[in-house]
């Protein structure tokens, strides 16, 4: 078991995390039986005793989050099924400015210099061929006409993590993480045999990975040589979904506390 500090308490049904110097950004769901009751939040990974500031407001089940200079990124499912970008101060978190539209559902995003990338799954069993990797330009000038990177090796895609030229995305339908580059590529597989793969981050050599069911957080190598190979470095987690990482520390969304939790890695010898 490892040590388990909470950040941040009370949430509604959080879902996603994103890390940008000592904040981090936390997408949450709200009342879901209510239309647009879902949020973004950003709370001081160093105070956990600040409150959370709200940043974005009137979304429908966020799930994914990332940031950039200026905005944060994140989707909108449960109704208009688009990604959309705040100001990340939180200077008008009713005013979102629509990135990428005609969605089916997202599942992970990520933001360069110019670009937004984001998963997109149709949600139907079995998946059919367009289960799909896109990217939109993030300034929202092509919205309505996503590029797709990827559609084939990518069924049901959920988090995403870019690094360098490539994105790794987390695959549910084959507990697997699979690798593009972000010009259209094949998928190159990365690591196998997990158990429910959702959130994904990464560091210099590793990748993290949640597996939901499992109430974990497995590393696998970047460089997919032994895509079997992965090891444990946290447990005793609830339903764990987003992820980031600081060193040797996570930041986990632990959905079954509706909290975000630090966990120190506890890597084998």
């Amino acid at each position: 078991m490892n040590d388990i500090t909470p950040i941040v308490d009370g949430l509604k049904k959080p879902f996603g995390v994103a890390l940008e110097g000592d904040y981090l950004y936390i997408t949450q769901w709200g009342d879901s039986a209510t239309a647009g009751s879902g949020s973004v939040v950003r709370v001081n990974k160093r105070d956990v005793n600040s409150a959370p500031v709200t940043i974005a407001t009137g979304l429908g089940m966020p799930t994914a989050v990332a940031v950039d200079g200026e905005y944060v990124y994140t989707d909108t499912r449960a109704d208009q099924r688009l990604v959309v970008r705040v100001k990340k101060d939180g200077s008008a978190p009713a005013h979102h400015e629509t990135i990428a539209s005609g969605l089916d559902d997202t599942g992970g995003v990520a933001v360069d210099g110019k670009f937004l990338y984001l998963t997109n799954v149709t949600s139907k069993i079995p998946p059919p061929p367009h289960d799909s990797v896109m990217k939109a330009k993030k300034d929202g000038s092509e919205a309505t006409h996503p590029t797709v990177i990827a559609d084939s090796g990518v069924d049901r895609p959920a988090g995403m993590v870019m690094d360098g030229e490539y994105l790794y995305i987390t695959k549910l339908e084959d507990g697997s993480v699979a690798r593009v580059k972000k010009v259209t590529s094949e998928p190159v597989t990365i690591a196998t045999g997990l158990d429910l793969p959702s959130g994904v981050a990464k560091d210099r050599e590793y990748l993290y990975i949640t597996q939901d069911q499992a109430g974990s957080v497995v590393r696998a190598k970047k460089d997919g040589k032994d895509p079997s190979h992965h090891e444990t470095v946290a447990t005793g987690l609830k339903d764990p979904r987003g992820v980031a990482v600081d060193g040797d520390d996570l930041y986990i969304v632990n959905v079954g506390t509706d909290s975000v939790v630090k966990v120190r890695m506890r890597v084998p010898a």
